[in-house]
């Protein structure tokens, strides 16, 4: 006859792991937005008719044109970032293309 098995076998009546949105104290009830654009300036459109914004990538000022999938008007009319992350912001070949396109548009 079998051993009986001894517990932590994961079937057992143990503590159940808590998930990451349940691991999440009060304070990150805020702004969560690390790679989030700053601000936003304007909506433009480029030489060859593609339609990007004009925003401030970090607290320096870096400016650069992104595309406008990342950007909400607002019900007062006014312009925001969407609340969603945006590459311009943690990949580092997107950044200089963003930034690339806000030089080509400043030399218009």
């Amino acid at each position: 006859m079998a051993a009986p098995k001894k517990g932590g076998g994961g079937g057992g009546a143990g503590k159940k792991a808590k998930l990451a949105h349940e691991k999440r104290t009060g304070e990150e009830a805020g702004d969560k937005g690390q790679f989030r654009l700053k601000a936003v300036h304007e909506l433009v459109t480029d030489k060859s008719g593609k339609a990007g914004a004009v925003v401030e990538l970090d607290d320096k000022g870096t400016k650069a044109v992104v595309d406008t999938i990342y950007v909400i008007k607002g019900a007062d009319g006014s312009l925001q970032a969407r609340n969603i992350a945006c590459p311009a912001l943690y990949d580092s070949v997107a950044q200089k293309n963003a930034i690339a396109r806000y030089a080509q548009l400043a030399q218009a």
